[in-house]
């Protein structure tokens, strides 16, 4: 009936009578007689084996192993990471500055939404798992930053990654890698979808999800 509903008013505002971005659970809830549905590959949510990205083992990760040691035979890097008790204590506006340091120009119109989305996680209060943020810095400079939150003893949902592009594929390695280390005991990592874009579909890809 919501359904309905909701491609009615599409189509009295004139706009294409169908829904994106509906959850799986919704759809199986979804009368297939009545309504076709169709996936959506670019909004596919990546789920990683939490294990396996901590070592990175395998001829499969071979290239995230030689980011790593490349980085930290070139860098000394320093780690910083902030549990969810000291997040709204912490200095927002140095990871401000470095979202607006490190984006390009393209992506400026959308600098204030990943600014605003970054300091509403550093004001979550009531969060039952376990939030985190990870600040990579080589020579005082920071040069990547990643959040991310437990959200039951199995999962983990990784919220935000940004680096400093000169360092490219190296860092963030080195970031997917600590962040398994810190959630040991859990299973599985949602890195969220692609959207479509060629370069971060590669990426994830070759972090060997388990499933989508």
């Amino acid at each position: 009936e919501t359904v309905e509903e909701l491609l009615e008013l599409s189509k009295k505002e004139g706009l294409k009578a169908e829904l994106k971005l509906v959850p799986e659970e919704t759809v199986k809830k979804i009368d297939l007689q009545r309504f076709m549905i169709e996936e959506n590959r670019d909004h596919f949510d990546y789920i990683l084996d939490i294990k396996a990205l901590a070592t990175f083992k395998g001829k499969k990760f071979n290239s995230h192993r030689h980011h790593i040691n490349q980085f930290k035979k070139k860098f000394l890097c320093e780690i910083v990471l902030i549990d969810k008790d000291k997040l709204s204590e912490h200095n927002w506006s140095e990871i401000s500055d470095f979202l607006k340091n490190v984006t390009d120009q393209a992506d400026r119109e959308n600098i204030e939404s990943e600014i605003l989305a970054i300091n509403k996680f550093g004001q979550i209060k009531n969060s039952h798992g376990k939030l985190s943020l990870i600040k990579i810095y080589s020579g005082g400079k920071l040069i990547g930053i990643s959040t991310s939150e437990r959200i039951d003893e199995k999962h983990v949902m990784g919220h935000f990654l940004k680096v400093d592009k000169s360092f490219s594929n190296s860092i963030i390695s080195n970031i997917v890698q600590e962040t398994a280390l810190i959630y040991q005991g859990a299973e599985y990592i949602n890195i969220e979808q692609d959207l479509g874009i060629s370069t971060l579909r590669s990426w994830k890809e070759s972090l060997r999800p388990t499933s989508y």
